[in-house]
């Protein structure tokens, strides 16, 4: 005779019996998550010293981030109930790398890589959102990863540019000096008065 938790079961893999079948196929593959890290990981130490001199020192508003995707090998799948009686799909049951899959009579968009589906796995809010095609999962990864080099490449334009005038504010800081010291120089001032006494004022008066 079938227990209640057989029944349940039962019932639940045959409202999603294609989904469960394609979870269960993927023993031996791998499947994925995606994860967002600064590449400063002492961004906030460096803005709190900035702070503590007085904002001195010039710093990023934010730190960048660089996109990975975190893989994991399926080495078992399996149909059962939690405490409260919801049908799950465990895998990997008692590992580390253990998720937990609901199974509802519509699994159509479970491990698929959407945009909407990324963005939610990135901001922690369910750590069991995980997706099959990693290919896929990639491609929206690097294209972060393009975003986030490109606002780079911008910064580091701007630094070069900065920079240059920087030290073009340096050269025309010491031409000046340069060109005062030698207004002033002794050198200088003699010839200015021997060429006061070598010319003569020719002053003609007519009737």
């Amino acid at each position: 005779m079938n227990t209640n938790k057989e029944v349940s079961i039962s019932v639940a893999i045959g409202s999603s019996r294609p989904a469960i079948s394609a979870i269960g196929s993927a023993l031996g593959c791998t499947y994925s998550k995606p994860e967002a890290s600064s590449c400063l990981p002492d961004y906030d130490k460096k803005i709190a010293e900035a702070k503590a001199i007085g904002s001195v020192d010039i710093v990023l508003s934010r730190p960048a981030r660089k996109f990975r995707a975190i893989t994991t090998d399926v080495i078992s799948t399996k149909v059962t109930t939690d405490l409260d009686g919801t049908v799950v799909i465990l895998v990997n049951e008692g590992l580390d790398s253990e998720i937990r899959i609901p199974v509802s009579s519509d699994m159509s968009k479970a491990g698929v890589v959407t945009d909407d589906a990324v963005a939610k796995a990135l901001k922690g809010e369910d750590t069991n959102i995980h997706f099959a095609d990693l290919e896929k999962l990639v491609k929206i990864l690097n294209t972060l990863n393009q975003n986030e080099k490109t606002r780079l490449i911008k910064v580091r334009e701007d630094i070069e540019l900065a920079l240059k005038r920087i030290d073009s504010a340096v050269a025309e800081n010491i031409k000046k000096v340069e060109t005062y010291k030698r207004e002033l120089s002794i050198d200088n001032a003699k010839t200015v008065l021997e060429t006061g006494k070598n010319s003569s004022v020719e002053i003609n008066l007519h009737d």
